[in-house]
């Protein structure tokens, strides 16, 4: 223990040791090192108290320990030493100025002298081993002079200034920033010899990343200098440029005499990036990219990884690069080949494949990872082999997929076909079953069943410009399917000459319609509900719809034209305000499998049969409050009962047959028959109250007819118990063209009759 407010004045030839690590010394008046020899401390107060200067005159000062202090210090007329143990750090925040005359500090052993004061000496630096970090705000670390640095140990590190020029040797590092913060240390000059090393710590850009700023004008020069990169210790490496080295002026020596360690590195993800120097006005730049643009002009055009593979590929540096797991990949439609070959699993961070070309993959390897597939623009990729990849997939902008296999979109549990996206499933062997793994749907030719018996569950359409097409074979669907629309205008269509099958247990149409235009054959064990849309069926095939269908849509909830043979067999219900069904075309329709078993049920909308459809109902029909009219050329059939208040209109030259019984039925039946031919417009009745129990207005015939027309025939014994009969019209040539028949049994008209104008006559 050294104590009270004197002075120590050490002129030393040997070894001074100044170990107060048990009784700190407290003297006040500073210290005075001289002689040469060489004085070794272990605490901030081994030199006294902090507000004791020392003044080091030709002589080495070592610190064996880790030491802070805020001591000035000041140099003398000879070369002042400081050693810094293996391991230890002395951290300056004090000042370091010259003594009488201009100083010089010599930095040497392997530990690190921390500088963070703004000093003023003017005799120099000389680092020799260990580190010199500087760390302070204000002024320069190093005085006014330049910085020599020498060993294959030595660094220069830190965030702070020093205004003169600093030299870098062979082997020695030079390292912005600190172990664990990214910084920029500013120098006023840089001169990097052959064999000298630089070290950066990248993070999510140049602002949050290690540089270097040389302030001189024309005063960084480039004699070598090796750069390492870290790009893991900090956090947000995801590539793009960074300025690792800025300069005023002009770069000397040759830019071309920098190199990087290596030409990739990896982010915290572990996902690799091709990196590159580039010579900028005023600044080195790094240049990083992680991905790759098939240019499928290597051997093979095979996409294999590792240092050893085939170099098919492009990036902004330019061509004949290979790929490195965990890079993204893009098929843009540059290429020279089309065709990409996998014979070995590949692991990308990113596969996208854009333009107007067909791509083709195909390959014993996969696509592996957590990857998935982006496709967009007009051309198709077809997907030959079988992948293992988890990511999602999206189709859109025109995009379309092709999957010849099961697996050809790996286990990814999403797949998204926007607007104008295509799906379409050709597996060359088996068949491709997709299960919940389609969340969206919209645009045209959304799913394509190209060939086999394939099949998807989804769970809803959430923008239904959406069609299904199957070419070939049998696309099944499952699954619940609300369908939802933006407008009213989009619909859910389905056609092509393959078939179709619904197992799910509802299709809910809120403002969007669903329709059947196919070819092929149609099978739905779904319910139907109809919102503010429609049920549409037009196509030249077979539709079979098991469930019940229910509309409250305010138009023609269920409408049914083209030529195709359509089965509905569970009950059928129209009931908006306004809304009914609609059968046109030349197609034949049967409500029902059994008599009775289902009902159709219409509302003020009614149900209109025309064209030349053939319609076929075993369901009992009930007319809440709407119009029947059936105007087809083809023959109607109703062999359940008819009840309701609404009306029923027969018009055209077709046959109505009424099998079943209408006692429940009270509204108005109006028998309008047209038509030339014998029989046209034929209308019969083979059960009692065919037509109800309302008034029955019966119009009959045109000019021109043949002899026998018939217009209402009744058979079996039946009594019409309709409240009256009203006949009115006759063919001008008076050959039988308005006529009501008895064909056999004792048939009865309760109601009364009245003929008008020529109306008929009864047989």
């Amino acid at each position: 223990l050294v104590s009270g407010s004197g002075k120590l004045n050490a002129n030393v030839a040997g070894i001074l040791v100044l170990n107060d690590t048990l009784n700190p010394n407290t003297f006040l008046g500073g210290s005075v090192l001289s002689g040469g020899g060489t004085v070794k401390i272990n605490t901030n107060t081994s030199l006294g108290a902090q507000s004791g200067a020392a003044a080091l005159n030709d002589i080495t000062l070592q610190a064996t320990a880790d030491i802070t202090t805020t001591r000035n210090f000041t140099l003398g007329s000879y070369v002042s030493q400081i050693i810094v143990d293996s391991g230890k750090t002395l951290a300056v925040s004090g000042t370091v100025n010259d003594g009488a005359q201009a100083g010089t500090l010599t930095k040497t052993g392997n530990g690190k002298l921390d500088l963070s004061g703004g000093n003023g000496y003017t005799g120099g630096t000389t680092v020799s081993a260990g580190t010199l970090n500087v760390s302070n705000v204000t002024g320069s670390a190093t005085g006014t002079g330049d910085v020599s640095l020498t060993g294959s140990s030595t660094v220069l590190s830190g965030t702070g200034t020093i205004s003169g020029a600093a030299t870098l040797g062979s082997g020695v590092t030079l390292s912005p920033g600190s172990t664990v913060t990214a910084g920029t240390l500013t120098l006023g000059g840089l001169t990097l010899s052959s064999g000298s090393k630089l070290s950066y710590q990248l993070g999510a850009n140049t602002s949050s990343s290690d540089k270097t700023a040389v302030t001189g004008t024309n005063g960084f020069t480039a004699n070598g200098g090796v750069i390492t990169l870290d790009t893991t210790t900090l956090a947000g490496f995801t590539g793009g440029t960074y300025n690792l080295i800025t300069y005023a002026g002009t770069l000397g020596g040759s830019f071309n005499n920098l190199s990087l360690t290596a030409s990739t590195v990896y982010d915290s993800s572990n996902n690799r990036y091709f990196v590159q120097l580039a010579n900028n006005t005023g600044s080195v730049d790094l240049v990083t990219t992680n991905t790759l643009t098939w240019a499928g002009d290597g051997v093979g055009t095979i996409w294999d990884a590792g240092a050893t593979a085939n170099t098919n590929w492009k990036t902004s540096f330019g061509s004949g690069f290979n790929f490195y797991d965990t890079m993204g990949v893009l098929f843009d439609g540059t290429a020279t080949n089309y065709t990409v070959n996998i014979p070995s699993d590949v692991t990308p961070s990113s596969v996208t494949v854009s333009g107007l070309t067909d791509y083709v993959f195909q390959g014993a390897g996969a696509i592996k990872g957590a990857t998935g597939i982006t496709k967009s623009g007009s051309g198709r990729l077809t997907i030959a082999n079988d992948n293992t990849f988890t990511g999602s997939v999206t189709i859109g902008a025109g995009g379309s997929i092709e999957m010849r296999g099961a697996n050809s979109l790996g286990t990814t549990p999403l797949i998204t076909i926007s607007a104008g996206g295509s799906l379409r499933l050709n597996p060359a062997t088996g068949s491709i079953a997709l299960a919940s793994r389609i969340s969206s749907l919209g645009g045209a030719l959304a799913l394509v069943n190209v060939s086999g018996d394939n099949s998807v569950t989804l769970a809803g359409l959430s923008n239904a410009n959406t069609t299904f097409q199957s070419d070939s074979g049998t696309l099944t669907i499952a699954g619940n399917l609300p369908i939802v629309a933006p407008s009213t205008s989009l619909s859910l269509g389905l056609f092509g000459a393959g078939n179709f099958t619904f197992t799910g247990t509802s299709i809910t149409l809120g403002n969007a319609n669903l329709s059947v235009s196919g070819d092929g054959i149609v099978t739905i064990a779904n319910t139907i509900s109809v919102g503010t849309s429609a049920l549409i069926l037009n196509g030249t095939g077979t539709t079979t719809l098991n469930g019940a269908i229910t509309s409250s849509s305010t138009t023609n909830g269920v409408q049914i034209s083209g030529s195709s043979t359509n089965y509905l067999n569970a009950n059928v219900t129209a009931s908006g305000g306004g809304g009914g069904m609609v059968i046109s075309g030349t197609g034949t329709t049967r409500f029902g499998a059994t008599v009775g078993a289902t009902t159709i049920t219409t509302g003020s909308g009614g149900l209109a049969i025309s064209g030349a459809a053939v319609v076929t109902a075993n369901g009992n029909l009930v007319l809440s409050t709407g119009p029947l009219v059936i105007s087809t050329s083809g023959n109607t059939t109703f062999n359940g009962t008819l009840s309701g208040s609404g009306t029923l209109t027969k018009t055209g030259s077709g046959t109505l047959t009424l099998n079943g019984s209408g006692s429940g039925f009270s509204g108005a039946v109006t028998l309008n028959a047209t038509g030339s031919a014998a029989n046209s417009g034929l209308i019969i009745a083979t059960t009692n109250n065919a037509l109800g129990t309302g008034a029955a207005t019966l119009t009959f015939g045109t000019t021109g007819g043949t002899p026998s027309k018939v217009q209402l025939q009744l058979s079996g014994g039946v009594s019409l118990g309709n409240s009256s009969f009203i006949t009115t019209g006759a063919g001008s040539d008076g050959i039988s063209t308005g006529l009501i028949r008895t064909l056999s049994g004792a048939n009865t008209l309760t109601g009364g009759m009245t003929l008008q104008g020529g109306g008929g006559s009864t047989t």
